[in-house]
């Protein structure tokens, strides 16, 4: 039987039964849809895995969600695909030596770039293929960035290279923290109109 049902309000797939599951307490809120891999080994995702991925993030508090299709954090190579809620804050950050490519599936956000002191140097609106925006995005390390998501959700995929080292991701000292609710809320509402004037 069918993994999903629908909630009559939003209309998004929500699952009957639960795949979300979570990391360990460092990543809590960051609910990771579980995605059995075939007898081969191989990671298979399905469009019916895509809505279960969207469903988690409307449910989570960091309205974010995930798959992982590397088997773990010292993978050489990671691979994620992630959705994002319009409201999700994407504290802007940077890696001293990863590199990071990312390729929309759905939705629409506009990929932001910054200097050293807060200032946006690019603005790009990205959407998937068949929005005829850019899909697909390459950042190299030690870059300054962030994504503003533009549609109800946004479904991306997150390629980079690995093991997982949380020393080598370095939050913007000019960003505020995600507990700062209020001031989150002002940043993403500035960080919005600096980059729309951006655009324009």
């Amino acid at each position: 039987s069918s993994t999903l049902g629908w909630d009559p309000m939003t209309r998004i797939p929500v699952p009957k039964r639960g795949r979300a599951t979570t990391m360990p307490e460092a990543h809590a809120n960051r609910p990771v849809v579980d995605i059995e891999r075939d007898p081969s080994g191989d990671i298979i995702v399905s469009r019916a895995d895509m809505d279960l991925v969207i469903s988690a993030a409307v449910e989570s508090s960091l309205g974010r969600s995930r798959i992982l299709a590397h088997p773990g954090p010292s993978a050489s190579i990671h691979e994620m695909l992630i959705a994002f809620t319009k409201d999700s804050y994407i504290r802007p950050h940077r890696h001293t030596s990863k590199r990071e490519s990312y390729q929309i599936f759905r939705g629409e956000l506009i990929a932001l770039t910054f200097d050293d002191s807060g200032q946006i140097e690019r603005a790009l609106p990205m959407g998937d293929y068949e929005s005829g925006k850019p899909f697909y995005l390459r950042v190299e390390g030690g870059k300054w960035h962030s994504f503003l998501i533009q549609s109800d959700y946004a479904l991306v995929h997150e390629t980079t290279n690995g093991p997982l080292d949380p020393e080598e991701t370095l939050f913007a000292p000019w960003s505020p923290d995600p507990t700062q609710a209020l001031a989150v809320k002002e940043f993403l509402i500035e960080l919005e109109d600096t980059a729309h004037t951006t655009l324009n």
